[in-house]
């Protein structure tokens, strides 16, 4: 077990928490099934959360909100959700995924002496300097036609 260091208790005293805190021990475990069921009818119930923060343990107040949902229970017409439809249980479109065919070829002498990057950068080039050589060639060819 830890020991505590904190000033209020000793030093032979076990950790502090190794007690649940009072949140803890009046959570109504519950309460949480009881929440989720009434979020299915759109209507809400003061949740565990909000019943410890607001300190309010009393059991008069949980029976009363009880009884509160009982009788709304009672007046609330519930419709089955399609209950006759069989569940799908396997996968209703399976993932296939297309194999990619590779094709094997020899390697050669103009596939190996090829540069890509010195290709690239020359493409590049070409695509930055296109606007001035047509400005160019449009001066040479009014020059020639003068």
């Amino acid at each position: 077990m830890r020991r505590c260091v904190c000033a209020k208790c000793s030093i032979k005293a076990p950790h502090c928490a190794s007690q649940p805190t009072a949140r803890a021990r009046a959570c109504d475990r519950s309460l949480l099934d009881a929440h989720a069921y009434t979020l299915t009818f759109h209507i809400s119930i003061k949740t565990w959360l909000l019943i410890i923060a607001a300190r309010n343990l009393s059991l008069e107040g949980l029976q009363a909100n009880a009884q509160r949902l009982k009788s709304y229970k009672a007046k609330l017409v519930v419709f089955p959700r399609r209950g006759g439809r069989v569940q799908i249980l396997g996968q209703d479109r399976p993932i296939v995924r297309k194999k990619p065919t590779r094709e094997f070829v020899k390697i050669s002498d103009d596939m190996e002496s090829f540069k890509s990057c010195d290709k690239l950068r020359i493409e590049r080039m070409n695509q930055h300097y296109i606007g001035a050589r047509m400005k160019r060639a449009a001066e040479a060819e009014k020059e020639g036609k003068k």
